[in-house]
């Protein structure tokens, strides 16, 4: 397995599946965020779109700035967190049509998403032998990829034949299912050593 000599499966596990969600949740936002303004939330302006999408990217960035100096676990911690957070959000938003709830769900998820990406990255160049840190890091490049396209597909079709609310609630149960496992890959192994030394 790719992740074998990279420090084990459980870390690149985790960094994969931060990248995953991170993915996922940018291409929500540029491929289907203005349909579900126009159409669920029925805000049809294109402007009004796009200055959404603007800003929920740019807490992104904000976020990974805002904590560039902030260990890689703490970073993890509050990427979870936000992600949780607006993951949970939107998908209210989409059972109780509401604009704003739905922009600030989507600007702590990607922030979180953000976060998730930039230690996802690091950990696997840190975990990288110098000589194959290309090759892991390439890897992790194309498992992006595919969170940036296979949830979207997904997400179209499911529109198609359950509806927008519906398959957010999906979308957001795989969400919290992937943050769930990266929380129990990082922090789970550190507790249960504390209870065992008592």
């Amino acid at each position: 397995m790719i992740s074998a000599g990279y420090g084990g499966t459980a870390a690149y596990l985790a960094a994969a599946a931060g990248t995953v969600t991170g993915a996922a949740v940018f291409a929500l936002f540029i491929s289907l965020a203005p349909g579900f303004m126009a159409q669920t939330l029925h805000h049809p302006s294109r402007a009004l779109a796009g200055v959404i999408v603007f800003a929920v990217f740019l807490t992104g960035t904000l976020a990974q700035v805002l904590t560039g100096r902030l260990p890689a676990r703490a970073t993890t911690a509050i990427g979870i967190m936000l992600q949780v957070a607006g993951v949970v959000l939107l998908a209210v938003s989409l059972r109780n049509p509401e604009l704003a709830m739905f922009s600030a769900g989507g600007a702590l998820a990607v922030a979180g998403g953000g976060l998730l990406f930039k230690t996802g990255v690091g950990a696997i160049a840190a975990l990288a032998p110098p000589a194959r840190r290309g090759e892991a890091l390439a890897g992790l490049y194309f498992i992006a990829y595919a969170g940036l396209a296979v949830p979207t597909l997904a997400m179209g079709i499911g529109i198609q034949h359950f509806g927008a609310a519906t398959s957010m609630l999906w979308f957001a149960g795989l969400l919290l299912i992937l943050l769930a496992m990266i929380a129990v890959i990082q922090y789970g192994a550190p507790l249960r050593s504390s209870a065992q030394a008592r």
